[in-house]
């Protein structure tokens, strides 16, 4: 297997040379089963269409720095394996495949045979509840797309087996380690996709859309315009698309022009009362402030209102 092993030397050079290939965090996408990224959406990226977004988030920033944390709970929690944790960026590709993968750690363990990865992962206890638990048996049961993460991993750096690490964070931490069958059919399978999604890179041609998923992606794609006027009257079913947007913004327009008319008026009979009631509604319009463009407060008041359960109560 031809499989290149990169040191970046700051993470500038890391995200560089992630660029090239598909990456074992969102290959899940070419396999339908990515929470956070499509097909299209990747196609976009990787044919420069549009920026990948390399920024930080509070998320990504949590895994980062609870990184090591986990990896020092792994080392108590079983202190039988041995952990190898380089925290190098160490960037595995196949170059022929075009597939990577940054491994978070190595371990050798004495129940099965060579060398594994591990996979560290970070989650909050109510979407570990909700996403990792099975709600028939109870049992911990990974998300597809984090198991094909794994077993890429391994794969590329011919790993014999794989687990992931997960913090669990609530009240207080929890680590739950799950082994990852390393199914070669996966492994196959997604060789395959990936073949045929740098095909349609290299070819322009666009993959199958998620209308429900990649509304964001399509508007990046066509940021910028030109002096042309297209025919589309051979588009099927755009003329029903179109009458769709223009009714909705119709309702939008005229909901507006409503809102901005009543509202003053409702202001007005509330006064300098934060709360107030009528015979079928409950108001609210509590004053908030946030900083304005010169750092000067700027005030507002968020008008809120619900319907009364009981019409014949003061509150």
């Amino acid at each position: 297997m031809s499989v290149q092993v990169i040191l970046p030397a700051d993470r500038a050079a890391w995200l560089d040379a992630r660029k090239q290939d598909v990456t074992a965090s969102v290959a899940g996408a070419l396999l339908g089963i990515h929470p956070y990224q499509t097909p299209y959406g990747l196609w976009a990226e990787k044919s420069g269409r549009v920026a990948s977004d390399d920024t930080d988030n509070p998320v990504l920033r949590r895994g980062r720095l609870l990184e090591p944390v986990v990896i020092e709970m792994l080392r108590e929690d079983r202190p039988d394996w041995t952990v190898e944790y380089r925290r190098d960026n160490a960037y595995y590709r196949h170059v022929e495949h075009r597939i990577g993968a940054t491994p978070d750690a190595f371990a050798t363990r004495p129940d099965i045979y060579g060398r594994g990865i591990v996979q560290v992962k970070t989650v909050a206890d109510d979407k570990f509840r909700r996403e990792w638990i099975d709600a028939d048996t109870g049992e911990v049961v990974l998300p597809l797309w984090i198991a094909v993460q794994a077993i890429v991993e391994a794969t590329l750096t011919e790993s014999t087996w794989a687990c992931v690490a997960v913090m669990v964070i609530g009240r207080g931490i929890d680590l739950q380690i799950v082994d990852v069958p390393l199914n070669t059919r996966v492994m196959n399978r997604l060789r395959r996709e990936v073949r045929e999604f740098w095909r349609m890179v290299e070819e322009c041609r666009e993959p199958s859309i998620d209308w429900n998923r990649d509304g964001a992606s399509i508007v990046d794609v066509y940021r910028d315009s030109m002096p042309d006027r297209k025919d589309l009257t051979q588009v099927i079913g755009l003329d029903g698309t179109v009458c769709a947007f223009w009714d909705a913004r119709q309702d939008y327009s005229h909901a507006s022009k409503i809102m901005e008319a009543t509202r003053p008026r409702i202001l007005h009979a509330l006064g300098a009362a934060e709360a107030g009631f009528t015979k079928n509604w409950n108001i609210t319009a509590r004053t908030s402030v946030r900083t304005g463009p010169n750092g000067q407060p700027v005030k507002s008041r968020s008008l809120r209102i619900s319907p009364k359960e009981n019409p014949d109560a003061r509150f």
